[in-house]
């Protein structure tokens, strides 16, 4: 089981995209509800349509981020890695909990307690090859006591997530490896710190 993947929505759509490339991520897919704008072309050829993304997909290693158009900052969800025997395992605990569970065959996730929702994927293509990877995470919430719940799910996991009280649900930081600056905080306060 590997943390590999984070989601929000953000209007600072282009902004971020800049803020990763700049961190050595490569931007696999630009789509919109009609259409898409793969590299290579930039940002200076279509900004004029103003077209209104419903996905960015940037990917470096080990890692898959994505985010989309949305009027204010909202973080969505996190995904994990996991192998045929991981994910039955998983169903089984989220059905125990009675957590709504939406499968599809390209992915499933599970909705927390927390309106936190748990990306599982099953296919390894959503990655590339390299030594990049997500080490840890912190995530605010609003009620912590529910946390202890996710955190048994999620007892496989070698990358630990971390859990802090706040008003919204909101992804704090995001520890990596080999991301070229040690300290970044992208448009959407998400605050990148390399793995030491």
């Amino acid at each position: 089981m590997q943390l590999f993947h984070y989601h929000y929505w953000t209007p600072f759509v282009e902004e971020t995209e800049q803020t990763y490339r700049s961190l050595g991520f490569e931007v696999n897919g630009r789509f919109t509800k009609d259409g898409f704008f793969h590299p290579p072309l930039t940002w200076d050829d279509f900004r004029e349509e103003q077209p209104t993304f419903r996905i960015i997909e940037m990917r470096k290693g080990q890692i898959n981020i994505t985010f989309g158009y949305s009027k204010k900052v909202l973080f969505d969800h996190i995904g994990f890695l996991v192998s045929d025997e991981e994910y039955n395992l998983l169903l089984a605990q989220a059905k125990k909990l009675n957590w709504p569970i939406q499968a599809g065959e390209r992915r499933t996730f599970l909705s927390t307690p927390l309106r936190l929702r748990l990306e599982l994927q099953r296919r390894t293509d959503v990655i590339e090859n390299g030594n990049d990877a997500l080490h840890a995470m912190t995530i605010a919430v609003p009620d912590l006591s529910q946390t202890p719940k996710v955190d048994q799910l999620l007892s496989p996991l070698n990358q630990p997530i971390h859990w802090q009280k706040g008003e919204r649900l909101s992804l704090l930081d995001v520890n990596m490896t080999n991301v070229d600056e040690m300290n970044t905080i992208d448009p959407n306060g998400v605050h990148i710190v390399k793995q030491t």
